[in-house]
């Protein structure tokens, strides 16, 4: 049953009662006494308000009652806030005298007409809620402020309090058994189903994350797929878009497969799983129609044989129905398990406690908590926060005992918890009942979403309150009411998720949330936040019941609209019209589309994508609509909707406080929407055709938040942005090229806007005057900065040197800054500011072409990320050589980044000064990096050495030589004895060089090599990249031979190798091949040496994926290709002397896809049925045939 919570709604309308501005408004519109008897009313009922919250679940008059008073009391905040409202814009209006504002603001009627309404509307809702208050036939106990239910155990609430690593007991045993499942090679099935079955809360989605990420289970498949089913009705097109994107990684850069046709994603799908050995999990099934899985299963049949389908369920009957093998039935915890994760939740700790009290009450809740880990977890968090001496066996006596204790059914368990929180918590979690199911939470916008309800309170005005807001969500983390957190670079939580079962009690107690799941789907009068559990399709009307909703809604959230790029060529929907519902009044046409409701319930639509100019009527009218019903508005999300104009009718939404209209067609906002004095966040990202925000901007004296991000760049900066100090978020900041520099904002603008965090980026430097301007030494909270300057191709150069140096050295940051980006900068050194910078976590550089060196790195002990591209005149990292450095100069570096540098010589200028033996001790310095993982470098040619660690993981050279990494290795490792060419034989030397290496590169996965000029053949040292996974060759052209190295790379999966125009593999012998037992996928490009496959590919019995693209003189495939007998997948790309396929490739029965384009005589020889190869391919499902010029083009399907 749905909550009541009124407390702190009550708290927000006697706080406004009481401001200063208010009651100035009250005397001028003579109803002071009128809003003090409103507040004494509304102190009487706010006396009983925690009581009666506390007893609703139990007393159905209770219950009753709070019902009335919610539409009241909802009513009564309406009302303040446009008083609020008013006081604010008095303020706007300067001056220091409140009376002239107001009648400068009205004219005499309209302030004795606006006087009269709002103390009639004052004195209906005072004598409303005395009569509520008064008709109470029960005793409410009295309680003048809220009891604090947090406040036994102190603890910084930081994020780094939260970690990204979920506490798992008692799964170990379960995990491997899964594990066992999906390796199991001796099943006669394609496709196997593995059911995980188990009531709620027993952590089955747990389980199915710690087998999917289990090591083994991720080398073993091609493929890994996640998508959450819930208890939806199982749409099978929705389900494949969901499988789709979880293929793409769920990129971004082309959603929209929700609104897609089913032959469409049909196509798609089979693409991405053919020939693939894939493992799907399917979580949270409810479905027991057989027919529907039976559709999804057909469409899923295109893996290769080994391919896995985990499914989490409750029901041993949608087991049954998804798979033949018997369901995996996961447990509850015993009592030893359950009380180690009970006291690590409950105590943070892993012993027992000391106080044997503590230990049997502690073990009594447990028990009664029937080893489910949700309940036990949840409970025990609560619990962490109760003195467990003196508060513990009450909670167990009182409230645990009179609970439900079936085990099918722990929301009650979890509910316990959820009333122990406080009354702003608990709307705060209520609200996120409006997010889809596993839905992954943007924190940050979940956050601005709180506070634009007035959700989040402080008693410290100095405490901005979004950091309240964190505060908030690390609290309901802590008491695992959200779970998953992922972090940043510099430790913020970005985002979470909700488990199934908290989620089901979000909605459970959400009584003024509702979420539409589909089309018909109605909802109740009380509403007040609506979002839209399901994306809009393109072409498609969608019925609501908007219109005959109570008009007091405050929130309409798109959480499931797909961000889709506009303009993109990779939209295969940009044609289309996808549309959104919004209520009318009566039955109107929009463009050439006539609703076909009756005038009872109305349609208006907002189309996804509008690419032309005849549909702006249809956008005014959608935001006329949405102006005239709901004008109680508080967070409107419009993103991908398409509307193409923003209504000058937008300034009548007094009460919006969040409004996002990103990736839609606007060009332009009206200056209207400057009245809108309550806005705090306005999201404008994606608008590739907006230019210029509105010359009033300066009114938004409210707004926190204005991102534009990627694809919005401004003309310019409005005049009086300065004057918005509240602003946290500004994420660009564009300099006006001085046109009409007296009309546009500079960087003066930036001097008082101390409160920004986040990002931000200042762009068109080359127009900056005066750098201190922009005060950034302030501005405290600020974590990443780019200063841009710059120039468009054809650009003349504006600045010196010198007027470079001076502009960075004004642009002097906070030392609190953790990301610097210097981009476009023309000056020799950088800023003398830069050491003090010392929690620096990513440094970069890109195109500054005078720039000659960087300061000593080793003064940023933070350093992750360091990033140096495009820098031509760079000739040493750093100018000074540091002794203390020798160890570790860098010691939290991850990712180093090299590329364009044609003159760098070396980490520390003078190491190169001697050419004697003592050289190599010195570079040593240069190549330790305890943490490094990733380094990437590339057009570095004078660079004599290269850093290595064992930490790497991944490597990637490009444009360069093979001889720095020899000197590197050498220099590190081995003794001066062993390394003098001429006393040492290429044997011996490359013996020696082996054993030295394979400690320092143990760790190595993933190698490119691209363009190495002198690399002929591959080292026998190879061999030390034991742990080597994927490697990549491309353009080393005078790579000659695979031996000796190739063969010594064990667990190689992915090989590429890509126009090596020497490249003569015919001439290695056949264990130059057969050591390979790993490799999985070997794609062959661009090849003009390769006339036939090598013999030795033919030992290669695990190899899949075969794919050769570009291979002019290719003209046969050889018989032995029969013996690869786990292929699944064969593309043949612009082979034109390929003209036929070998008899062995009609025994190759794994083969599932054969892909051939480009090949015109092997293209008509594979023609169904008529072609003279179509007996050899006739067995293969998957056949596709394409001709280049596109006069022919076939899609041929086999048997």
């Amino acid at each position: 049953m749905a909550e009541i919570v009124l407390s702190s709604v009550a708290d927000e309308i006697i706080r406004s009662l009481r401001d200063a501005a208010v009651r100035e408004i009250g005397l001028l519109w003579k109803v002071s006494d009128e809003l003090s008897e409103l507040e004494g009313t509304l102190l009487t009922i706010r006396a009983v308000l925690v009581d009666a919250e506390e007893k609703q679940a139990h007393s159905t008059q209770v219950k009753a009652w709070l019902s009335r008073l919610e539409d009241v009391v909802y009513e009564a905040d309406d009302l303040m806030d446009e008083i609020s409202t008013e006081a604010l814009q008095q303020e706007v209006m300067g001056g220091s005298d409140v009376a002239k504002k107001v009648r400068t603001f009205f004219s005499t009627s309209n302030q004795f007409a606006s006087r009269r309404k709002m103390g009639h509307q004052i004195e209906a809702i005072k004598k409303r809620l005395a009569a509520i208050r008064d008709d109470r036939q029960f005793l409410l106990e009295e309680t003048h402020n809220e009891v604090t239910k947090s406040g036994y155990r102190a603890r910084e609430q930081t994020h780094s309090s939260v970690s990204e690593e979920e506490v798992v007991i008692g799964r170990d045993e379960d995990r491997m058994k899964i594990v066992q499942l999906l390796l199991e090679t001796g099943t006669e099935e394609t496709v196997l189903v593995v059911p995980i079955v188990g009531s709620g809360g027993l952590g089955k989605t747990t389980l199915a994350q710690l087998a999917f990420n289990d090591e083994k289970v991720q080398k073993n498949f091609d493929l890994k797929m996640w998508v959450c089913v819930s208890n939806s009705n199982f749409d099978v097109r929705l389900l494949v878009a969901k499988i789709i994107k979880s293929a793409n990684n769920n990129a971004t850069a082309n959603e929209g497969y929700e609104s897609f046709e089913m032959e469409q994603l049909q196509k798609q799908l089979r693409e991405k799983i053919s020939g693939k050995q894939y493992l799907l999990v399917l979580d949270d099934v409810w479905n027991e129609n057989r027919e529907l899985w039976l559709n999804l299963r057909n469409l899923l049949s295109h893996g290769t044989k080994g391919s896995r389908i985990i499914v989490t369920t409750r029901s041993t009957v949608v087991a049954k129905i998804m798979s033949k093998v018997e369901p995996y039935f996961l447990g509850n915890l015993d009592e030893t398990q359950s009380w180690s994760l009970f006291k690590k939740m409950a105590l943070d700790q892993v012993e027992d406690p000391s106080n044997s009290n503590i230990v049997e009450i502690g073990k009594k809740i447990v028990k009664s908590c029937g080893g489910i880990p949700l309940a036990i977890r949840t409970i025990g968090r609560m619990l962490y926060f109760k003195n467990p001496e003196t508060e513990w066996s009450s909670f167990d006596k009182i409230e645990f005992s009179k609970i439900s204790q079936d085990e099918n059914d722990i929301l009650p368990t979890l509910k316990l918890s959820y009333n122990h929180l406080s009354s702003h918590l608990k709307h705060c979690f209520a609200y996120c009942s409006l997010f889809p199911k596993d839905h992954k939470i943007n924190v940050e916008d979940l956050i601005k979403l709180w506070i634009a309800q007035g959700f989040i309170k402080s008693a410290d005005t100095t405490q901005p309150l979004e950091d309240v807001g964190r505060e908030y969500l690390v609290d309901l983390y802590w008491r695992s009411f959200f779970q998953q957190v992922n972090k940043d670079e510099f430790g913020n939580i970005m985002n979470c998720k909700m488990h199934y079962l908290m989620h089901d009690l979000a909605t459970q107690v959400a009584g003024e949330c509702a979420t539409l799941s589909s089309v018909e789907e109605r909802f109740n009068q009380k509403t007040r936040h609506v979002s839209f559990g399901f994306s809009l399709k393109p072409s498609q009307l969608i019925w609501s019941s908007l219109s005959k909703t109570s008009n007091r809604i405050r929130t309409i959230l798109l959480p499931s609209q797909p961000r889709r790029r506009i303009g993109s060529s990779q939209s295969k929907t940009s044609n289309r019209i996808g549309t959104i519902l919004l209520p009318s009044q009566p039955q109107r046409r929009i463009g050439s589309l006539r609703s076909k409701t009756s005038n009872r319930v109305p349609t208006i639509l907002l189309p996804t994508f509008l690419p032309s100019q005849p549909r702006r009527s249809s956008s005014l009218l959608v935001c006329d609509v949405i102006v005239s019903k709901f004008k109680f508005l508080r967070i409107l999300d419009l993103h991908d909707t398409g509307i193409g104009t923003v209504s000058e009718s937008i300034w009548k939404l007094k009460h919006l406080r969040y409004l996002d209209l990103s990736n839609t067609g606007i060009k332009a906002l009206p200056n209207s929407i400057t009245k809108l004095q309550n806005l705090q966040t306005l999201k404008l990202s994606k608008l590739y055709r907006f230019k210029e925000l509105p010359k009033d901007f300066k009114n938004l004296i409210n707004l926190r938040h204005l991102e534009f991000g990627e694809g919005t760049n401004l003309n310019h900066m409005p005049l009086g942005l300065g004057q918005l100090t509240n602003l946290q978020t500004l994420s660009k900041f564009m300099i006006s090229e001085g046109t009409n520099i007296c009309k546009v904002g500079d960087l003066k603008e930036l001097m008082l806007l101390n409160n920004l965090r986040g990002e931000l980026r200042i762009t068109n430097l080359k127009h900056a005057k005066d750098a201190t301007f922009a005060n950034l030494k302030e501005k405290q909270y600020l974590q990443s900065l780019t200063l841009d300057w710059s120039l468009p191709h054809g650009d003349v150069e504006m600045m010196g040197t010198v007027e470079y140096e001076m502009t960075l050295e004004g642009f002097q940051p906070h030392p609190n800054l953790k990301a610097l980006s210097l981009q476009g900068y023309r000056g020799v050194r950088l800023s003398s500011w830069l050491p003090s910078l010392k929690q620096l976590v990513r440094f970069s550089l890109w195109k500054c072409k005078k720039c000659q060196s960087l300061p000593a790195l080793d003064q940023f002990p933070s350093l992750k990320c360091l990033y140096l591209n495009d820098l031509p005149a760079l000739e040493y990292i750093s100018d000074e050589f540091h002794s203390s450095s020798t160890l570790a100069p860098l010691p939290s570096l991850k990712e180093l980044i090299l590329k364009k540098l044609p003159n760098l010589k070396g980490w520390w200028r003078g190491e190169m000064a001697r050419e004697d033996d003592n050289l190599i001790e010195e570079n040593c310095m240069f190549l330790q990096f305890p943490c490094l993982s990733k380094f990437a470098i590339e057009d570095c040619p004078r660079l004599k050495f290269m850093p290595l660690s064992p930490s790497i993981k991944s490597l990637a050279v490009g444009n360069f030589t093979w001889k720095p990494f020899h000197q590197t290795v050498k220099s590190i490792t081995i003794p001066q004895s062993q390394i003098k060419t001429e006393e040492t034989s290429s044997s011996t030397s490359s013996a020696i060089l082996t054993s030295y290496l394979s400690p320092l590169i143990s760790n190595l996965e993933d190698l490119s090599l691209d363009n190495i000029e002198d690399l002929q053949s591959l080292p026998k040292w190879l061999l030390s990249f034991g742990s080597l996974k994927y490697m990549t060759i491309r353009r080393c052209h005078k790579l000659k031979y695979f031996s000796p190295g190739i063969q010594h790379l064990v667990s190689l999966q992915f090989l590429r190798i890509i126009e090596c125009n020497e490249l003569d593999m015919s001439n290695g012998d056949m264990t130059t091949w057969q050591s390979l037992k790993s490799l999985d996928y070997l794609v062959l490009e661009n090849l003009p040496q390769l006339e036939t496959l090598p013999d030795g590919l033919q030992h290669i019995t695990t190899l899949r994926n075969l794919t050769i693209e570009g291979c002019n003189s290719l003209m046969a495939m050889p018989e032995w290709i029969s013996n690869l007998s786990s292929l699944t997948e064969i593309n043949i790309w612009d082979c034109p002397k390929l003209t036929s396929l070998p008899e062995g490739i009609r025994r190759i029965s794994s083969v599932r896809t054969l892909y051939i384009y480009g090949c015109p005589i092997l293209g008509q020889r594979c023609q169904r049925e008529k072609g003279e190869d179509w007996p050899k391919v006739a067995h293969i499902p998957n056949l596709y045939v394409r001709f280049r010029g596109g006069s022919k083009s076939s899609s041929i399907s086999g048997t």
